[in-house]
This record gives C-alpha cells, sequence and structure tokens, in this order.
C-alpha cells in the first residue's frame, strides 16, 4: 500500500480520485489548497502526488519549482484537464520539462489510474 496526496481545487474531483486510489489498495489524502498541501509535505512524505496544473491563483508547476525542498524522491503527476487557451500538449511538454513523471488528463478512468499507479509508485 503507498500513500497518495492529491492536490486540486476542485473538492468534489479530489476526492473521487482520492476514492479510486482507495479502490487499488493504496491510502488517498485528498487536498484542495496549496498551502495546506505543503503543510502536509513538511509533515510527512507521499509515495507519489498527484498535483493539478491549474490552481486558481496558481500552477502546479509554479508550486513544484518554489517547493521542490519538499517533493525530494517523490513521485510527481500532473493532473490536467486542459484550459487556460493551453492544448493538453502543451501541458505535457511543460510537465516533462518540469520533471513530472507522467500526466493524468481529466476525466480520469479507472484504468488510466490504474495503470499509472502501477507505473509511477515504486516498489518496496
Amino acid at each position: 500500500m503507498a500513500v497518495v496526496y492529491i492536490l486540486d481545487d476542485n473538492a468534489e474531483f479530489a476526492k473521487t480520485l482520492g476514492a479510486m486510489c482507495e479502490v487499488f489498495g493504496h491510502q488517498a489524502t485528498s487536498i484542495t489548497t496549496a498551502e495546506e498541501f505543503i503543510a502536509q509535505m513538511k509533515k510527512s512524505q507521499p509515495d507519489l502526488v498527484l498535483l493539478d496544473m491549474w490552481l486558481g491563483d496558481t500552477t502546479g508547476i509554479e508550486l513544484y519549482k518554489s517547493n521542490q525542498d519538499i517533493f525530494t524522491n517523490v513521485p510527481i503527476v500532473m493532473i490536467s484537464g486542459g484550459g487556460h487557451q493551453i492544448p493538453l500538449e502543451a501541458v505535457t511538454a511543460m510537465g516533462e520539462i518540469s520533471g513530472f513523471e507522467d500526466v493524468l488528463y481529466k476525466p480520469v478512468s479507472t484504468a488510466q489510474l490504474k495503470e499509472l499507479l502501477e507505473k509511477v509508485i515504486p516498489t518496496k
């Protein structure tokens, strides 16, 4: 069982994605604000972070770049549904350049999430 932190400003989506992770046997914590996420990361490190690209007044990339000290050795997957006039291909490229493990596109299917979790979560 891995510990997964989910940061998405859409509380319903974060909760649903957390429940999906739990179906696959992982412990999920759904977080909706950057401040709460940073505080949680400082308390304990998860095995995986699912980080939304668009977080209201900031982006997942900006959050990651300005807080790299709390992301040590934690795989990060960007979540995006597009938006802000930026095509998904550009979001993928930004994620790759920034060092994210992968990009998960909304809406997320259980099959996509299962494949991602199996690929990204480190085996212990």
